[in-house]
């Protein structure tokens, strides 16, 4: 029998980016509400950067892999002709109106290449309409960029035959007259062609990187996302009519979402479900199951049959932080799972022992600090371009605890920052709420409780609340006084 030996550094902690982690399925965390993705019950998953949104949809595409009944195709903003898809849009309309129906065209298209690639659909004449439809139009394979360009060139219209149009789809192949007609039109005639069409199988459309190229008060931007959105909704409802399990996924960053404003957005909140991770390690949204599905999950690859019910202390020594190691690991991080992952891979890099100590995690803070810096500059910048400037006021003050007004002072007299203010009418006091609103600072009430945004997503910026505190994972790299850390420490068990 193989001895059981493992230490903190034979952990496989997974790659830093969800999308290309073929491993994922070994120590996914099925969190409440999963099942409801399969379904369709939630289509809209929005959460913070780093929350574990792209790694749902790469569990749903190798769940695909797997199933022969299952299909899923990808739509991303990376590399979008955003410009080429506006000028799909109908002129006639000024809302999100104006690009719903070419959303729909786009995934009607991924629609029909999956059904005319699943061997499980019995041949019909409508399964051959489609692939003829198919054939006609994107002879060298579909794509999002491609079905734009396509369009784009044609002048909007697309190649259809005129069965397919009157919704008479008998008509044998001899006899069929082609018509080139606009994309609004072929909608409605793909929708019924689909509907004829039989099949067991799933298709899932999977949409992600929508903040690829977003800035905020893009108008353009948050309409054709705006009609994403409503485009998904009719879309899965078409097809739920027809009986075809279609089910489209929408990924989009929390900031981003709550950003939009449009009065049809809480109609679609039953479809909502909000990635909400909590450092309770005995909540269903606990983080620590991240941690603890990877080291089970490199445990179990040597020992198969090896069961505990704390895979966490075989590979760390809780005891050596005065409240848990654990915990103190979790205030470095926003309670997201790319965080305390990020956070476990560099002190695997440095652990001197079989178990991962206090010492361990002290000795690479810095260089982690310098990653969680750089994680919010990717997220904040299209929202405050003076972040920056606003982080080096705080490096200037030095104090993890300090006073509201002795921020906005250095604020009030940083010229980058000002003249954002009075280019975008706004006040210094609003560079400090979108600090709170990313968690790079919280505030402390008048009964002297600790406040982070990412713990209380319900509360906003209160600028009569006399002082503010810097997030523990930034200390290292803004040059934080030491002496907070104790301060930091001692609070944060409380607070949680």
């Amino acid at each position: 029998m193989k001895k059981f030996e493992i230490s903190f550094s034979d952990i496989d902690w997974g790659e830093d980016e969800a999308k290309n982690d073929e491993s994922l399925e070994r120590y996914f965390v099925e969190f409440p509400g999963y099942e409801k993705i399969i379904e369709g019950r939630k289509r809209y998953i929005i959460g913070r950067k780093g929350t574990g949104k792209s790694a749902i949809l790469q569990k749903l595409r190798l769940q695909a892999t797997s199933d022969p009944l299952s299909f899923y195709t990808d739509i991303s903003l990376r590399d979008f002709p955003l410009n080429d898809f506006k000028s799909l849009g109908d002129r006639s309309l000024q809302d999100k109106s104006k690009y719903i129906s070419a959303w729909k065209f786009l995934m009607l298209t991924e629609i029909a290449n999956l059904l005319v690639r699943d061997n499980s659909i019995e041949e019909t004449p409508e399964l051959e309409m489609l692939k003829k439809f198919i054939k006609d139009n994107f002879p060298d394979g579909i794509s999002v960029p491609e079905t734009i360009s396509r369009l784009r060139q044609n002048e909007n219209k697309i190649a259809m035959v005129a069965s397919i149009l009157s919704g008479e789809h008998s008509a044998s192949e001899g006899t069929e007259v082609t018509a080139q007609v606009h994309y609004n039109r072929a909608v409605k005639a793909l929708e019924d062609l689909l509907a004829h069409i039989h099949t067991d199988s799933s298709y899932y459309i999977l949409v992600d990187e929508l903040d690829e190229g977003y800035r905020a008060k893009n108008s353009n931007l948050s309409l054709v996302i705006l009609s994403l959105l409503r485009a998904t909704d009719e879309i899965f409802n078409s097809f739920r009519k027809n009986g075809i399990r279609c089910i489209p996924v929408v990924v989009l960053r929390s900031d981003i979402f709550d950003s939009l404003e449009d009065n049809d957005l809480n109609k679609i909140d039953d479809f909502v479900l909000r990635l909400n991770w909590t450092t309770d390690e005995n909540d269903p949204w606990s983080l620590k199951q991240i941690a603890e599905k990877r080291i089970a999950a490199t445990i179990k690859a040597r020992f198969p049959n090896f069961e505990t019910e704390d895979y966490w202390k075989l590979i760390a020594d809780n005891d050596t932080a005065p409240k848990g190691l654990w915990q103190y690991l979790c205030i470095l991080t926003f309670s997201r799972p790319r965080d305390i992952v990020k956070l476990l891979k560099y002190c695997s890099e440095n652990v001197s022992g079989a178990k991962l100590t206090l010492s361990d995690v002290q000795k690479v803070e810095i260089t982690y600090s310098g990653w969680f810096y750089r994680e919010f500059r990717d997220e904040v910048q299209s929202f405050l371009p003076c972040w920056k400037e606003a982080l080096n006021c705080i490096s200037e003050v030095a104090k993890g605890k300090e006073t509201t007004e002795e921020l906005i002072k250095r604020f009030k007299a940083n010229e980058v920052i000002m003249s954002w203010c009075e280019d975008n009418k706004k006040q210094p006091i609003d560079v400090l709420k979108t600090l709170f609103d990313y968690s790079v600072v919280g505030c402390i009430n008048e009964s002297g409780r600790w406040i982070f945004k990412y713990k209380d997503d319900y509360f906003e910026f209160m600028p009569s609340y006399p002082y503010y505190c810097v997030h523990y994972g930034f200390c290292r790299k803004l040059r934080i006084q030491k002496s907070y850390d104790r301060t930091i420490v001692s609070v944060y068990q409380s607070y949680n």
